[in-house]
C-alpha cells in the first residue's frame, strides 16, 4: 500500500538562485474534505475517498515585485475584477500549466490540478499580485473555495494530455491558516505540493 502523502506533488526548486534581500518564501496550507472521488481503473491505493480530510500546501517566493514559481505552476490573481457588467470579484488560483507523471502511481498522470478562491468581497485582495501572506478565507464564497485534480492512465493520453478524466479528486477548502514568512533561506525554492489525507478510507465512487 502506498501512502496517500505522495498523491500530489507538483513543483521543484530554483537551485542556485540566491535570494536577494527582501525576498520571502510564502506558504499557504489549506485544509479541506474530499467531496468527489473517481478512480475508474483502481490505480490508486484505496486511501482516498469521499469525505477524506486532506491538507494541501503551496509555497512561492516574492523577489521585489516579482513572483518566482516553478514552470509547471501558474498563479492567477484578480483584484476587483469586473466581467460583462457583473459585480466585481476577487480571485486567486494556483494551477498546473502542463501534465506530469502522477507521483507514486505507476502508469498514470495528472492533467490538471487547481487550488482556488473566488469571492464577491472585493476587500479580500489588495492588488493583482500574489499576496505576501494568505488572505482571510472568510473573504471568499464558501462554495468557491476549491481543490480539484484531474488525471488518467497513460494509455488514455494523446499528445501528452488526457483524452478522458478517469482519475478525479475534488474538495472543499475549509481552513487557511496564516504561517510566518521565511526570508532566511539562501535558495529560492518554490513548489506546489501535497494532498495529505489524515485518515485512510477505502470508499470509492465510480
Amino acid at each position: 500500500m502506498r501512502s496517500v502523502r505522495s498523491i500530489l506533488v507538483l513543483g521543484g526548486a530554483l537551485v542556485g538562485l540566491a535570494q536577494p534581500a527582501g525576498a520571502a518564501l510564502v506558504t499557504w496550507v489549506f485544509g479541506g474534505t474530499v467531496g468527489f472521488f473517481l478512480d475508474s481503473h483502481g490505480v490508486l491505493d484505496g486511501s482516498v475517498g469521499t469525505g477524506t480530510p486532506f491538507d494541501a500546501s503551496i509555497t512561492y517566493a516574492h523577489v521585489g515585485s516579482y513572483t518566482i514559481a516553478v514552470p509547471m505552476m501558474r498563479i492567477i490573481v484578480y483584484d476587483d475584477y469586473v466581467y460583462m457588467a457583473e459585480p466585481a470579484y476577487d480571485q486567486i488560483d494556483f494551477n498546473t500549466s502542463a501534465p506530469f507523471s502522477f507521483p507514486g502511481v505507476s502508469g498514470a498522470q495528472i492533467d490538471q490540478a487547481d487550488i482556488g478562491l473566488l469571492g464577491a468581497d472585493t476587500g479580500a485582495l489588495s492588488s493583482d499580485a500574489p499576496p505576501a501572506s494568505p488572505p482571510a478565507l472568510a473573504g471568499f464564497e464558501a462554495s468557491s473555495r476549491f481543490f480539484s485534480l484531474l488525471g488518467c492512465i497513460d494509455t488514455e493520453t494523446s499528445s501528452g494530455y488526457c483524452n478522458t478524466d478517469s482519475i478525479e479528486i475534488s474538495a472543499h477548502l475549509t481552513s487557511l491558516p496564516e504561517p510566518a514568512e521565511d526570508s532566511t533561506g539562501g535558495l529560492a525554492a518554490v513548489a506546489l505540493a501535497g494532498l495529505a489525507a489524515r485518515r485512510r478510507s477505502r470508499s470509492r465512487e465510480r
